[in-house]
């Protein structure tokens, strides 16, 4: 099995892995006052409400396990529960569809099918079909 070495200020080569494990069972991990004031989510919702430009705007794919967290539906992050089957994503992502394609992480294809039915298709920014809009 292949190992990363680290060259510290020793002459001998020691596996990563044992320094990191050294390096956490002396640490001393402590908590101050005033330490985890702002949750994930909040930091999330302060980013996403930001009036600054990133350069590289993308909505964000909370997986939880055992929370539930409600958050404005007009915000661009997307929360799903974990596990998530294939049945269950989709439609999470068709109820957001606005916000993924505001950000450009996705676009549409107008098309019409085999029996005259207007459908519109959402590909993935890279070209993968997502799901299929049926146009009424």
């Amino acid at each position: 099995r292949p190992h990363s070495f680290f060259q510290a200020n020793t002459a001998a080569s020691v596996p990563k892995r044992k320094i990191i494990s050294n390096f956490f069972a002396k640490e001393r991990f402590t908590i101050k006052e005033g330490d985890g004031y702002m949750s994930g989510l909040n930091a999330l919702m302060r980013i996403e409400k930001s009036s600054h430009v990133l350069p590289s705007v993308t909505p964000v794919l909370i997986l939880l396990s055992g929370h539930k967290i409600q958050i404005p539906s007009d915000c661009g992050i997307i929360v799903i529960q974990k596990p998530l089957m294939k049945s269950e994503f989709v439609p999470i992502l068709e109820a957001h569809v606005s916000h993924l394609l505001k950000l450009q992480q996705c676009y549409e294809i107008q098309n019409v099918d085999a029996n005259n039915k207007s459908e519109t298709i959402i590909k993935n920014k890279f070209g993968c079909q997502m799901f299929i809009k049926e146009l009424l």
